[in-house]
């Protein structure tokens, strides 16, 4: 499984939870779109283990070469892989309320996004 495909469900829970406590004002598709919902969730939900605790093929194209570069909008990701069996990933999501990240969202014009 992409990885980036389970980050993107993962981005979707959490805007639906935090639209029905109030906290973003619209559709869930649009925070995922404009890059608002990584001020939130900036690291994903998870890095692999290995032989380091982050481990560096968090970021290989396979086992033997290639790098697959974190997305433009989620710099602060700990893995890009692909998933494979064998690969063991720790599930550590965490929620951030982090000022620096949320006056990047104000910045950006996207203020309406979030109450």
């Amino acid at each position: 499984m992409d990885y980036s495909q389970l980050r993107i469900g993962a981005h979707l829970t959490l805007i639906g939870i935090l639209k029905d406590f109030g906290v973003f004002t619209v559709s869930p598709e649009k925070p995922l779109a404009t890059g608002v919902s990584a001020a939130f969730f900036p690291r994903g939900q998870g890095h692999p283990i290995g032989l380091q605790v982050h481990d560096m093929a968090a970021f290989a194209e396979s086992d033997r070469d290639g790098n697959i570069r974190r997305p433009q909008r989620h710099t602060y990701l700990h893995m890009t892989r692909v998933l494979k069996p064998g690969i063991v990933v720790a599930i550590e999501p965490g929620l951030h309320f982090i000022d620096m990240l949320l006056k990047e969202v104000k910045k950006n014009g996207h203020a309406s996004s979030v109450d």
